[in-house]
């Protein structure tokens, strides 16, 4: 007995591939996957907060809880005061809202410390268009 193997077509394999690409996005919302992934960040240990939001920015930038989302990387930044790491992440998110709040508060949070350490960490991180008067700040802490 002989078995015959049919040739297959390659633009029904393409099809069927385009088919399986398109109902992923679906089967994700019907998973309540971003839910799932804000829950993770509501639920996280405070050791644990940035990464679960950079987990849900990551994947969901403009999703429906991407502005809580924001707000809670904020203040887990401000609460650590790491003005190198929280300008970073700025540049991380650059294209959302929170990326420039967080470059912001990078800035912020040198001008408080308001020390030669901490001017000199943001102007190792910064872009050249948010030196603003950084340099000169650091000058005057060396005087």
């Amino acid at each position: 007995m002989k078995i015959k193997i049919l040739q297959k077509n390659g633009c029904a394999i393409l099809a069927v591939l385009c088919l399986i690409g398109l109902c992923l996005p679906f089967v994700d919302a019907y998973n309540g996957a971003e839910r799932s992934i804000y829950s993770n960040v509501k639920n996280a240990k405070d050791y644990e907060v940035d990464y679960e939001c950079m987990k849900y920015l990551d994947k969901y930038p403009k999703g429906e809880y991407a502005k809580d989302v924001s707000n809670i990387l904020i203040s887990k930044m401000k609460k650590d005061g790491d003005i190198k790491r929280t300008y970073k992440l700025g540049v991380r998110y650059a294209s959302l809202e929170v990326g420039k709040k967080l470059k912001e508060l990078s800035y912020k949070m040198a001008e408080i410390k308001n020390d030669y350490y901490s001017w000199s960490q943001y102007l190792e991180v910064c872009n050249i268009e948010d030196i603003k008067d950084a340099q000169e700040r650091l000058n005057k802490c060396t005087n």
